[in-house]
């Protein structure tokens, strides 16, 4: 499992999340403040998968804090998870550009924690292999833990796929997504020129109405990417959906059978 250094200069709330991420089998490593945090970055042969912060720590401004994490070299790649009461639309937008992964808000139901946490900590642990999608321990965890707790509670699981053209499927995956509004509990997850979204207790209808939302996002999205020339590729993406039961109990076999549903979401 993790390794997560959690930084809050309140010990209740602090104790509270790396009580969450301990009974997940994570590592926590704790910090109330800034300067200790960057001291434990820093030690030699010190390594963390996440890191999760307040933005109101007693030392440092969290925003100054997360911005002298990813400058230094020992922090640059550490993906970075803001856990804090509701910030103002443009604080939202400074925090995501100063370096986060993701933002969750107090106060929160573990369970919302811990989802963001597993995608964040999923997404840095996909690799590829000779351009085929490689799924590791963590992804296939995540699949069979929805695919229990759905078994457990008797409620659905629903699987959605976005893939596009090689090389700018997940660009244009990810711009669909940020003009359609997810739910906390649903999970993205990084997959080989795409993305997969879990959807918990939602069956083939609910799964549908998500697919129809996404289908008006990539009508609705520029004809080009940031920073790219060219079109952007919306027309060629592709969508599928598997829901548990209905198409079986496997959570692996559900992501893999999304994929070869995948049909163009919109005429090029």
């Amino acid at each position: 499992m993790a390794r997560i250094l959690v930084v809050d200069g309140s010990i209740l709330d602090r104790k509270r999340a790396a009580a969450i991420l301990q009974a997940a089998g994570h590592t926590v490593v704790e910090a109330a403040s800034a300067a200790e945090a960057r001291r434990l970055l820093g030690r030699p042969g010190q390594h963390f998968h996440l890191l999760v912060t307040e933005l109101h720590l007693p030392d440092m401004d969290g925003l100054e804090f997360i911005r002298a994490v990813k400058a230094d070299p020992a922090g640059a790649g550490l993906p970075i998870l803001v856990v804090t009461p509701l910030q103002a639309r443009e604080v939202v937008i400074q925090t995501i550009l100063a370096g986060a992964e993701h933002m969750v808000t107090k106060p929160y139901a573990g369970e919302t924690l811990l989802r963001r946490a597993t995608e964040i900590l999923t997404s840095y642990s996909l690799t590829r292999n000779e351009g085929e999608t490689r799924i590791t321990w963590s992804l296939e965890e995540v699949l069979r833990r929805e695919s229990k707790r759905a078994a457990r509670t008797g409620q659905p699981l629903s699987v959605l796929v976005l893939r596009g053209p090689a090389g700018a499927g997940r660009l244009a995956a990810e711009a669909v997504l940020r003009r359609v509004r997810l739910r906390e509990t649903d999970l993205v997850i990084p997959i080989d020129d795409g993305i997969a979204i879990l959807l918990p207790d939602t069956d083939a209808a609910g799964a549908q109405a998500v697919a129809e939302r996404l289908r008006r996002g990539a009508a609705e999205a520029p004809s080009a990417l940031p920073g790219q020339e060219g079109p952007a590729g919306f027309g060629a993406l592709a969508m599928g959906v598997a829901t548990l039961p209905e198409d079986g109990r496997d959570a692996e076999a559900l992501l893999w059978l999304a994929v070869r549903r995948a049909r163009p979401m919109v005429a090029p």
